[in-house]
């Protein structure tokens, strides 16, 4: 018998089991590359369809409503309103007060205005003014009485009392069943 050495073998056969091991590789890079190509073209659609969809259709910008004597046209990408009418045939549109806008302009005046007006204040958050003369605000101070007003009050009070008791004793006598006081 006679010996055949593995070197007379072409290099093309491989041993079966190799064989598929190789296709097996083949077959997972190629799903590797074709789920990663399409993942790609899949974000590449979701990003340009939006783009194309506002180039394709500006009309869809505005948003028209029939009103009496013309039309309401809503800007949707600003939001801004326009009053619509026919005169002589040619369509003309106007804009319409914004009082939303008139609003908020009033609201960042206001805020400015808190602004400047905080920055005036001294630091340290003292609300007192030194120096300049600011009637703006009143200041509160609070002091005992003197013993001569409280001796005032008391007698005033004591007045009342004797005025409401005689006033009192009087009704009782009319009455002449009352008790004395």
């Amino acid at each position: 018998m006679k010996t055949v050495s593995l070197e007379h073998f072409p290099t093309k056969w491989m041993p079966v089991g190799r064989k598929k091991v190789l296709k097996a590789n083949n077959r997972e890079r190629r799903s590797d590359l074709i789920r990663s190509s399409s993942a790609l073209v899949i974000a590449t659609l979701l990003l340009v369809t939006p783009v194309a969809a506002e180039e394709a259709s500006p009309s869809a910008r505005y948003s028209m409503t029939p009103i009496e004597g013309g039309a309401l046209r809503l800007d949707t990408l600003t939001g801004a309103v326009d009053r619509c009418v026919a005169e002589a045939g040619v369509w003309s549109c106007r804009a319409l007060p914004d009082e939303g806008r008139a609003l908020q302009d009033e609201i960042d005046r206001l805020a400015a205005e808190n602004a400047e007006l905080r920055g005036k204040l001294p630091a340290g958050g003292d609300t007192t003014t030194s120096g300049a003369a600011d009637h703006s605000r009143p200041t509160m101070s609070f002091h005992l009485p003197s013993e001569a007003e409280v001796d005032k009050a008391m007698d005033f009070m004591e007045r009342i009392l004797k005025r409401f008791k005689s006033m009192a004793k009087d009704l009782d006598e009319e009455d002449g069943k009352g008790t004395a006081l």
